[in-house]
Parts: C-alpha cells; sequence; structure tokens
C-alpha cells in the first residue's frame, strides 16, 4: 500500500501541520464494519490519528488483491466517522500492468479513517453447502465470505450452509473447532 502525502497536506485534528500519521494494512477479517452491499476489499488500511485531514486528498496505490484487468474501475471506500458507514470516495483503476489499483486524478482519502477499495462492479456470491464429520465431539465452522468472517454451528447432523462467498474464488477455507 503506498500513499503519496504532499508536503503541507495534513492539518491534525488539533490543527497543527505537525505531527505523526500512522497507515496500517488491516486483515479484512479484522475490520470491525462491513464494507456496504455485501462487497469485500481485500486491502483494508486504518489511518490514524482520527481527525487528520488531507488536502489535497492523498494519492493511494493498493496491490491488486481483487484481479481486476488493466483499466477495470474500482470505487475507494473511506469510513465515515460521523455515520460508522463506509462511503464511496471517488474511482480508482487498474494499472496498465495489472498489478495495483491507484486513484484516480482528484480523488484520494480526505481523512484518517478505514479505507477499503472494491470493484466498481462486485465479483458474484455463491452459497456453499457441506457437512461436518466430527465423531462425538461439538463442531463449529469459521468461514471468511465476501463480506466477513461467519461463525456458524452446523445443524444436528452436520449439514452447513456458508452464503455470501465468492463465486471466483477456488477454495473457501473452513476451519472446524
Amino acid at each position: 500500500f503506498e500513499a503519496e502525502v504532499l508536503p503541507g497536506s495534513v492539518t491534525f485534528a488539533n490543527g497543527g501541520k505537525a505531527g505523526t500519521l500512522y497507515i496500517t494494512v488491516v486483515p479484512n477479517k479484522r475490520v470491525p464494519m462491513p464494507m456496504p452491499r455485501g462487497l469485500f476489499s481485500n486491502v483494508e488500511v486504518a489511518m490514524q490519528p482520527a481527525g487528520a485531514r488531507f488536502d489535497p486528498p492523498l494519492r493511494v496505490r493498493m496491490p491488486n488483491l481483487e484481479g481486476g484487468l488493466p483499466g477495470e474501475k474500482f470505487i475507494l471506500w473511506s469510513l465515515n466517522h460521523g455515520t460508522g458507514e463506509f462511503e464511496e470516495a471517488g474511482r480508482m483503476t487498474v494499472s496498465p500492468d495489472g498489478r495495483f489499483v491507484e486513484t484516480d486524478p482528484g480523488v484520494g482519502i480526505r481523512e484518517a479513517a478505514w479505507h477499503g477499495g472494491t470493484p466498481l462492479v462486485p465479483p458474484p456470491v455463491t452459497c456453499v453447502r457441506g457437512k461436518a464429520e466430527s465423531g462425538e465431539c461439538a463442531v463449529r465452522l469459521r468461514a471468511l465470505t465476501a463480506n466477513s468472517q461467519a461463525d456458524l454451528a452446523p445443524s444436528s447432523n452436520g449439514s452447513f450452509t456458508i452464503c455470501n462467498v465468492p463465486a471466483t474464488s477456488a477454495t473457501l477455507k473452513v476451519d472446524v473447532f
């Protein structure tokens, strides 16, 4: 993950222009709130301190872990601290070599918060059905779905259904414990 911070572009909550900015790449299963509309981002970042604002907005470059094709459009999402929900912050484009997703000109991060990128057209999702074989012990399942980590208990015969799984995934990791 890369962010371009121009000199003098950061204003901290106390009105000052000097300070330390923290940018942390966070595994998507550790993000405390879901993306909107069941969307899912493989690259999410937390920026601190809260209240830091950027003018002009920070241009960002993320690895293309979603598999977007060169020129494909993505949405940059930013958490609105006031509502507690992600909001669209602008468009991004997959780089010509397909390795990165970069903010479009004039678009970027305006405030320190949680941020992520998703394809403009989200990938299809499906449901996975199965049966847990556990002998005599009780079983709980955990699976990473398209917008969250799902914990579920199978029915008494061990069958389960996990929905909102990216249909393009070659595998779905299900932990039995």
